[in-house]
């Protein structure tokens, strides 16, 4: 008996979960094995569970979310991409180096107060410390042309 690769499961993982009859966009950018090894961690572990597309994330008391965009105009579906990367550095963070569960956020909406006016800056994945202050701010992305470095002015 033959393993099947996590890209292959999550190709039949994705498959299982389309409306009947419904077709789906080409998934771009393709996501890596470690990715999909990586997001089949955070599901095989619960900290991301599936009732048919939509997930939650237990750990963080979110969702649900949709693993799927339903262009109604178009009458097509396409993968939300970034929630396959968002899940799989979750589990990264958990599973590979340790952070407490109970200090991470997942689409965290962090408010703050500016000079003028109140702001909320959207985070992908966010860790606290005890007294609740941010130590580490995850922006997952989907490939690498979409990284924009960061630019400090001293």
């Amino acid at each position: 008996m033959g393993t099947e690769s996590n890209l292959q499961r999550l190709k039949d993982f994705i498959q299982s979960r389309l409306p009947h009859g419904k077709l789906i966009l080409p998934i771009d950018p393709e996501i890596t094995e470690p990715e999909a090894e990586a997001f089949f961690r955070a599901v095989d572990k619960g900290i991301c569970q599936f009732i048919g597309e939509k997930f939650k994330i237990p750990i963080c008391g979110k969702g649900p979310y949709s693993l799927f965009t339903f262009w109604k105009k178009d009458k097509k579906i396409s993968v939300n991409r970034e929630y396959i990367t968002q899940v799989a550095a979750l589990a990264r963070l958990v599973l590979d180096f340790g952070y407490p569960k109970a200090f991470l956020r997942f689409e965290y909406n962090h408010k703050f107060q500016g000079k003028l006016k109140k702001h909320t800056w959207p985070m992908d994945i966010v860790l606290f410390d005890p007294h609740k202050r941010i130590l580490l701010y995850v922006e997952t992305k989907t490939a690498e042309s979409n990284v924009i470095p960061l630019n400090y002015t001293y």
